[in-house]
């Protein structure tokens, strides 16, 4: 979910920085620091509101979907891990 969530995100605020008219080379200097510093809820709140001046976060319906979401796919992770650790 993570990596098909921040690449939609990546692209969007790519989109929105480029529309808005800024030098490529700018956008990407941006893009290197929210995708190597921001995690995926920092991208839907702190980079989406610096860059579109609004965030997930503005929804507090959709951003508590996607925090669940989050939580489920850890828990289901953690319990995969576990499993793999006791086997061994």
């Amino acid at each position: 979910m993570n990596v098909a969530l921040e690449t939609m995100v990546a692209s969007f605020l790519y989109s929105k920085m480029s529309q808005g008219g800024m030098d490529p080379e700018k956008i990407d200097t941006r893009m290197k620091k929210y995708l190597r510093s921001f995690s995926a809820h920092q991208l839907l709140d702190e980079a989406l509101r610096e860059i579109d001046g609004r965030s997930l976060k503005d929804d507090p319906s959709l951003w508590q979907k996607l925090d669940r979401a989050r939580l489920v796919r850890k828990n289901a992770e953690s319990r995969q891990i576990d499993g793999i650790l006791r086997s061994c």
